[in-house]
């Protein structure tokens, strides 16, 4: 729809008007960045926590339901996870599901895996048998968060690192 003025005249914006406007946005995104990115790290850091500690109630559920002995075996170097359950008719160890892995941008971080031979038991009860913590770090940031073990319950809670 054309609208012309009293002149006679098209308006309307010029293309200088428009890249004007265009480059100012642009600048506002670009300069936003920097402000964004401890932010996308936290979420990074929280989501491979909350993972974890649903993975760690998974082990604890799956003790108390199987009425069994069940572990998570953590390797600090490799930044993954596994659970195994305890088969008492063949007296050893089995890996249920697969390998967990915390991700490209997170890892343990030094030292961070305070249960002892880098492993958290659950009874049948769903007790942990020993205490422990974990502590995740952010590959760029640094960023720590740690997550202490609630021996009674089986259960992560967090705390500031």
């Amino acid at each position: 729809m054309r609208v012309e003025n009293a002149n006679g005249r098209d308006r309307g914006f010029t293309m200088v008007e428009l890249l004007m406007v265009i480059g100012i946005i642009a600048m506002l995104a670009v300069l936003s960045i920097p402000m964004l990115l401890p932010a996308l790290r936290h979420n990074q850091l929280t989501a491979a926590a909350d993972e974890l500690r649903v993975r760690f109630s998974a082990t604890r559920e799956l003790a108390v339901s199987h009425n069994t002995f069940t572990r998570m075996i953590f390797n600090a170097q490799q930044g993954t996870y596994r659970v195994l359950e305890y088969d008492p008719t063949e007296s050893e160890w089995g890996q249920v599901g697969p390998v967990y892995s915390l991700g490209d941008s997170v890892q343990f971080a030094q030292g961070g895996v305070n249960f002892a031979g880098n492993q958290a038991t659950f009874d049948p009860y769903g007790s942990l048998t020993a205490g422990g913590s974990i502590t995740l770090q952010h590959t760029r940031s640094g960023n720590q968060l740690q997550l202490v073990a609630i021996i009674a319950v089986g259960k992560l809670q967090e705390e500031e690192a």
